[in-house]
């Protein structure tokens, strides 16, 4: 909820009435204690919470609690229950308590209305004497175990036929999902991140008929059962930073709804894709560096709208790649390619190109660039590229130009006026590009000559003792960054630049510094 919102309706309980147990919500801690502890509360109060520290010893008993017959949001956090509370909390929708004892000490819990249930951070397991009561929450829409350490494994769920969203995040202990989990049949969600120890997916997955969401990334899950194939509801499938997965069933690439599939930092050697993936919008396998060759089949995937190759270990992109129609943004940055396909200036559609750290991308950007009409970003930084065609000025949308120790580079002739973020640096680089009509550039930065702090002979800094670069014009300039070393006076208008809040200067034969801007946040001097 925004905060503004949370505020206007906090202002609006606190004018229900002069009494605090006669209000419908309590969230200040001391005036929440207060009704509590002095059984003060009424039937109008619908939701209280509460939040003490680890050190606290705080304990409700069923008399804190006895007119409160309508509460439906209840907030124990480190806190406990002790006795019977037959009927006590028979309304409860919501109750959020991390940090729960390890033994409860409560009884004849009333949980059968109960729709979400946040355990997170506490120290119950498998064992603990809690499920007992919980398990009569035959209602139970969500249930939340989050950093839950000293569980290894699942409790029974087969009792929570309901349940639709189960988060494990963090359980760092967990090394098993119990077989009670083809029970889930409505389950929508299996979050699983950061549960370092599970290597393996039980093989009731494919039971799960209606998950749409499977988050596994940074476990160290070995491989996917293939029964995932089953789930023909699976719209997100991420397991990013799964360090010992080698391989993926094929299978999954006959799961129909998929939109969103992540498997960055994987060890997988091929990519199981099919005509079947119709509706896969997101695909992204950086740092996967054991693929060194992309299916035919990628051009399939009529849907497909981001693309992210970056890290692996592919030489060259498949011509189908022309077939994304719908594709937006293809990155490849840091990969092994040694020239972009001419099968990428038919994407019509793209907005977004990125190959920064390209070593091998070596040679001229064709002339055929101006075809992507949509194109916004575009970044060859650290990459042999030699030319720009002048056609790149004719790109209406550019916004981000990224040539940064690109050290073939001769020069940079017309530019979009469209710019927005501006970098380039070349060792090959003589004169600084003409910018002057690039008036809507909020950031910006330029090197001459190498990038090293080598001091250039006499010569150069007297055939260099100036620029005729005026930046006076850039009122919407908020950083730059200028690594000028055979130049010993900064373009003039730097004093101008009203929005200008980080400046960073190497200029290392800089006879004098110019007055700078007023809201000027960071500088930089070398």
């Amino acid at each position: 909820m925004h905060d503004q919102l949370r505020d206007l309706g906090r202002d609006i309980i606190q004018w229900e009435h002069c009494e605090l147990g006669k209000r419908s919500r309590l969230w200040l801690q001391d005036e929440a204690l207060d009704v509590l502890t002095n059984e003060k509360g009424t039937d109008s109060i619908q939701g209280v919470l509460l939040k003490f520290d680890s050190r606290s010893q705080c304990s409700f008993k069923p008399a804190h609690f006895a007119s409160m017959s309508n509460i439906r949001f209840l907030r124990l956090d480190q806190a406990n229950l002790e006795g019977k509370f037959e009927q006590r909390l028979s309304s409860l929708r919501w109750l959020h308590w991390r940090g729960c004892p390890r033994n409860l000490c409560a009884g004849n819990l009333d949980l059968k209305k109960l729709v979400i249930l946040d355990l997170s951070w506490s120290k119950v397991n498998e064992k603990w004497n809690g499920w007992r009561e919980i398990k009569k929450a035959e209602k139970l829409k969500v249930l939340n175990l989050t950093g839950c350490v000293d569980l290894i494994r699942t409790p029974d769920l087969s009792y929570y036929n309901c349940l639709e969203k189960l988060i494990l995040e963090r359980c760092i202990r967990l090394v098993e999902i119990g077989s009670s989990v083809k029970s889930l049949e409505r389950l929508v969600s299996l979050n699983l991140r950061s549960c370092i120890e599970l290597n393996k997916l039980p093989e009731e997955l494919g039971s799960l008929i209606s998950l749409e969401e499977i988050l596994i990334d940074g476990t160290a899950v070995q491989e996917i059962p293939a029964s995932i194939g089953h789930l023909q509801k699976l719209r997100t499938f991420s397991a990013c930073n799964c360090l010992s997965l080698i391989q993926l069933p094929d299978s999954i690439s006959h799961v129909k709804s998929l939109i969103f599939f992540a498997l960055n930092g994987t060890k997988i050697t091929e990519l199981p894709l099919s005509e079947e993936l119709e509706v896969l919008q997101h695909l992204s396998i950086n740092h996967c560096r054991s693929i060194l060759k992309l299916p035919m089949s990628l051009g399939s995937l009529a849907s497909l709208i981001k693309l992210d190759l970056s890290s692996t270990g592919i030489v060259e992109l498949p011509n189908t790649v022309n077939k994304l129609d719908l594709l937006e943004v293809l990155k490849i940055d840091f990969t092994f390619v040694r020239e972009l396909p001419g099968a990428i200036w038919k994407l019509k559609r793209l907005e977004e190109l990125h190959a920064s750290g390209c070593r091998s991308l070596a040679g001229e950007i064709p002339t055929d660039i101006e075809k992507l009409s949509r194109l916004k970003v575009l970044r060859l930084g650290y990459s042999q590229i030699c030319g720009l065609p002048d056609s790149i000025s004719r790109l209406a949308n550019m916004q981000t130009l990224d040539l940064l120790h690109c050290d073939k580079l001769h020069g940079v002739l017309e530019l979009p006026s469209t710019l927005i973020s501006l970098s380039v640096s070349s060792k090959l680089m003589d004169t600084i590009p003409d910018i002057s009509n690039l008036v809507k550039l909020g950031e910006l930065f330029l090197a001459d000559g190498s990038q090293e702090l080598v001091l250039p002979d006499q010569g150069q800094v007297e055939a260099k003792g100036h620029t005729n670069l005026e930046l006076g014009s850039f009122s919407e300039l908020k950083i730059l960054q200028l690594s000028l070393l055979k130049i010993q006076l900064l373009p003039v208008g730097l004093d101008l630049l009203c929005k200008l809040t980080k400046l960073s200067l190497c200029c290392i034969h800089l006879k004098e510094l110019p007055w700078l801007p007023l809201g000027l946040f960071t500088l930089s001097l070398h």
